[in-house]
């Protein structure tokens, strides 16, 4: 973090694709962006973690001469930047359907609840979601939620 407290963001030299602004702060990503923007005209793509860096970067493509040719993917709501989203400011939300992360965790806590929890365990299938990676006590399963202009208006969180 940089003394005014925005996360540093700042892309390595020689790189032309990529910043990684994050934060849960869309002030700071804004103004990390416009940093990006304006130390990296030619900059092609961004990713964004946090869910209020969406419309933090939004916002800088706004205001930047209307940008809309770098492709940004964010992690943040659909509500939150749903019309950065349609106007094409943001190409891509990558989350988590919640939907599945509830059916997942009442199943998984129907098997501690049943005394079942040593089936919790490395090579265990899920009905529907196949095998887990398994790190520590946490269980990953690879279902990403892919969000665009086609389909944000069928989420409402």
């Amino acid at each position: 973090r940089s003394r005014q407290g925005d996360p540093q963001c700042s892309l390595e030299k020689g790189t032309k694709s990529w910043g990684v602004p994050v934060g849960e702060d869309r002030n700071a990503t804004y103004r990390n962006v416009n940093k990006l923007l304006s130390e990296h005209p030619e900059l092609q793509g961004i990713v964004c973690f946090g869910s209020e860096s969406g419309p933090g970067v939004g916002r800088a493509l706004k205001e930047n001469s209307q940008r809309r040719d770098i492709a940004v993917v964010a992690a943040c709501p659909p509500n939150v930047c749903r019309d950065d989203i349609k106007s094409g400011y943001i190409k891509e939300l990558l989350l988590w359907d919640p939907a599945d992360a509830g059916v997942l965790q009442t199943y998984i806590a129907s098997l501690v609840l049943q005394g079942r929890q040593d089936e919790i365990k490395p090579g265990m299938r899920v009905a529907g979601f196949g095998k887990p990676r398994i790190e520590g006590n946490t269980l990953i399963f690879n279902r990403p939620l892919l969000i665009m202009r086609d389909n944000v208006d069928n989420y409402n969180f």
